[in-house]
C-alpha cells in the first residue's frame, strides 16, 4: 500500500457546498479560487474532512471506493495536487 506520510489542512478561507450527482464546489473566499469535484473527488473531500490524516483517508477511501489500489492511487494523489496547487489544503508533514 502506498503511503501518504501527511496531514492536510484545509485552508479556513473555503467553503463548499454539495451539488448535482455527487459533485461539489469549493470556494476560497479570500482568494476567490473555485474548484470543482466530481464524485470521487467529492468523497475524498469528505474524507479529508473528517481525517485529516492522508494515509487514513486513502485506506478508507479504498476500502469504500471499488476502485483498484493502483487506480486510486493515481486519482487520489491527483485530487490532492490539484488542491493543494490551488491553495485549498496544505499537505503537512506527519511526524512520528
Amino acid at each position: 500500500m502506498p503511503s501518504y506520510p501527511y496531514r492536510i489542512r484545509i485552508s479556513p478561507d473555503v467553503i463548499s457546498q454539495e451539488v448535482l450527482l455527487g459533485e461539489t464546489v469549493l470556494l476560497d473566499v479570500k482568494t476567490l479560487v473555485y474548484f470543482g469535484l466530481d464524485a470521487l473527488g467529492s468523497a475524498v473531500w469528505r474524507e479529508i474532512q473528517e481525517r485529516p490524516d492522508a494515509d487514513e483517508a486513502f485506506s478508507r477511501l479504498l476500502a469504500s471506493t471499488g476502485l483498484g489500489e493502483e487506480e486510486l492511487v493515481q486519482k487520489f494523489s491527483s485530487i490532492l495536487r490539484g488542491l493543494e496547487n490551488s491553495r485549498i489544503i496544505q499537505l503537512e508533514a506527519r511526524i512520528t
